[in-house]
C-alpha cells in the first residue's frame, strides 16, 4: 500500500468540575487547562492514528474532572472526531 499524508489538529481540554453532568453538556470549558497540536505524518491507507495522554494523579489536585480530545483534519479544516471523559483523582494529588 502506498502512505498517505495525515495531517490533523488535536486539542485537549481539562476541566476541573464540581458538576461533571452539567459541564458534560457544555459546549464552551472557561477555565479549563487546553494543549494543542498539530500531527503530520504518512500513514498507509485505512489505518489508524493513536493518541495516548499520560496524567499522573500526584501532580493534579483531588476532585473530579473531564477531559476533550477534538481532532480537526487540516486539510478540510473541519472538526473529524470528538471524545470526553470523565474521571476522579482520590486522595493522590495536591
Amino acid at each position: 500500500m502506498t502512505p498517505v499524508a495525515v495531517s490533523y489538529h488535536a486539542t485537549y481540554r481539562l476541566l476541573r468540575s464540581h458538576d461533571v453532568l452539567r459541564d458534560l453538556t457544555r459546549e464552551n470549558w472557561d477555565g479549563a487547562v487546553s494543549f494543542a497540536f498539530d500531527r503530520n505524518r504518512r500513514a498507509a491507507v485505512g489505518s489508524v492514528e493513536y493518541e495516548t495522554l499520560d496524567i499522573s494523579p500526584e501532580f493534579i489536585p483531588t476532585g473530579s474532572y473531564l477531559l476533550r480530545l477534538e481532532i480537526y483534519d487540516l486539510a478540510g479544516r473541519r472538526r473529524v472526531g470528538r471524545a470526553t471523559l470523565a474521571f476522579e483523582v482520590e486522595g493522590a494529588g495536591r
